[in-house]
């Protein structure tokens, strides 16, 4: 009710501005819309817009830490602990990297990997990238049923290790890449591509 209450204020204001829009120079007028404008997105950057339904925090990743689905999110993708200042991965994380089959809540799955790609697609910066991306393999190979039902997650994940491995930037940044956080001592991706990636076969010459 509180989000709501600010957003018909915020509403009113602007539609106050521009019946005085006659009135008003045009960088009066400029100024005052911009103003409002900026208001809203530090509205945006202060406050948690997710539902029961949908993890919407995505467009600012800070906001993981006072977000109402926090503890959700992070049961599923512990390695997003590293975006939070002071909080930690639990002490007994192994990134998943083999195939396991562990039972699945679907619509939660599904919804936190779509917001897994948006975090990643939203930011700017590779250390959050990389741990969206591990986040996301690490999901799919512990509920690897779910690639059974959505061969399109499949090819989404194979694309992603293969630009992980042919990047330049991104095989300079693994060189030095400290994995032990991760309860691992190597890079993950030539293990995950080699498991969900096989290469192709060529037919037998006749």
């Amino acid at each position: 009710m509180e989000n709501e209450d600010y957003l018909i204020q915020l509403s009113r204001k602007m539609a106050e501005i521009e019946e005085r829009k006659d009135s008003l120079s045009d960088n009066e007028y400029l100024n005052m819309m911009n103003n409002c404008r900026k208001e809203y997105l530090n509205y945006l950057n202060e406050r948690c817009t997710c539902t029961e339904d949908s993890f919407e925090c995505y467009h600012y990743p800070r906001l993981l830490k006072n977000c109402r689905n926090k503890d959700i999110i992070l049961q599923q993708a512990p390695l997003l602990s590293t975006l939070i200042p002071g909080a930690q991965i639990p002490a007994d994380f192994r990134l998943q990297l083999e195939v396991k089959y562990e039972p699945y809540d679907k619509p939660l799955l599904v919804k936190t990997l779509r917001y897994l790609f948006n975090v990643s697609f939203e930011s700017s910066y590779i250390d959050e990238k990389i741990v969206c991306a591990f986040s996301v393999f690490h999901l799919i190979f512990k509920h690897n049923g779910l690639l059974r039902e959505s061969p399109k997650l499949r090819e989404i994940a194979c694309k992603k290790l293969a630009e992980f491995e042919v990047n330049d930037e991104n095989r300079y940044i693994f060189e030095s890449y400290d994995f032990t956080y991760l309860g691992i001592s190597t890079n993950p991706i030539p293990i995950w591509r080699a498991i969900l990636c096989p290469p192709l076969i060529p037919p037998p010459i006749v």
